[in-house]
This record gives structure tokens, C-alpha cells and sequence, in this order.
């Protein structure tokens, strides 16, 4: 697991979470987060079955950080307040070892992601990477109207490469 706080340059972060918390983002219902019995969310597929999103490329200075050698899911969850915090689910993003997943922090709230008995803070412009098949569950907040992470599946460049 590795913690990358202040991930992107502020006025870079600070211009991809204007994008994304406007109200003109297009956010989806899911009827579920995780399984069919978790806590519904909003999400925006910016890449799935290799079909970007016309809104990808607010992420290209995330996408040229990660060293990724290829894309496989980009999708963002978001999570409304609720009364008490509730973990939406543990899960896994794959079960292929080789993939890594990335997850990147876009705004400030008391929910965090919990990968075992690790709580990781929801703080914007952070970003936590993990394997692919590691256990983890996002929550809901209750300070804040939403909670917003930008989650990415990849195949990562082979260590002789990073």
C-alpha cells in the first residue's frame, strides 16, 4: 500500500475538482456500491470495456502520473451524507494479482477507505495505491454532502520500468 498526499500540483487538483463537483457533471444512480445489499452511490464511468467517457480527459494530469502501463476501469463513486458513517462494502477491484488499483481523493470529508484495519482519511488531492486483489470498502460521510474518489484499475509498468 503506498499514500501519496498532495498527489497533483494545487492548481492542476484544484481545477479537475471544480470540473467534477460542478453541477453539470454527469453523475449515474447505481442501486448498490459494492453488492446488492450496500449503500446505493452516483457513478461516472470515465473508462470501462476500454470506452472512455467524453469527460476522460478532466483526468489526463492524474493519467500521466500513475505508472500505468494500460487503463483497464476508471470510475467514479460518489457517496451522499448520511446520518452515520457507513462502510459501503469490502471488496475487491480484481482477483489478477499483476493489477493495481488507484485510488484518488477529490474532496475533504470524515468518510475514508478502510484496506484491512488501515483507515485511510478522505482528503482531497491524495491518492492510495493498492493491489487490485486486496480487500478494501469506501463509507458515506457525515460531514459533508458528498464524498467523491476517482477509482482506477491498471496494469502497472513491471519494476524495471518504474
Amino acid at each position: 500500500m503506498k499514500i501519496i498526499e498532495n498527489y497533483l500540483p494545487n492548481t492542476v487538483f484544484k481545477n479537475i475538482k471544480e470540473q467534477i463537483e460542478a453541477t453539470t457533471f454527469p453523475w449515474y444512480y447505481n442501486d448498490y456500491s459494492t453488492h446488492p445489499n450496500s449503500e446505493p452511490q452516483l457513478v461516472h464511468s470515465f473508462l470501462y470495456k476500454n470506452i472512455p467517457s467524453s469527460y476522460t480527459g478532466i483526468l489526463q494530469p492524474i493519467l500521466e502520473e500513475i505508472p500505468a502501463q494500460q487503463f483497464l476501469r476508471i470510475k467514479g463513486n460518489l457517496n451522499w451524507q448520511t446520518s452515520k458513517i457507513i462502510e459501503t462494502g469490502e471488496h475487491i477491484d480484481s482477483d489478477d494479482s499483476k493489477l493495481k488499483s488507484a485510488i484518488f481523493f477529490i474532496n475533504n470529508c470524515d468518510g475514508y477507505c478502510r484496506v484491512g484495519e488501515k483507515i485511510i482519511k478522505s482528503e482531497e488531492n491524495k491518492l492510495l495505491i493498492i493491489n487490485s486483489n486486496t480487500k478494501h470498502t469506501g463509507t458515506t460521510t457525515t460531514n459533508s454532502k458528498r464524498r467523491i474518489v476517482i477509482n482506477f484499475v491498471y496494469i502497472p509498468y513491471d519494476k524495471r520500468h518504474t
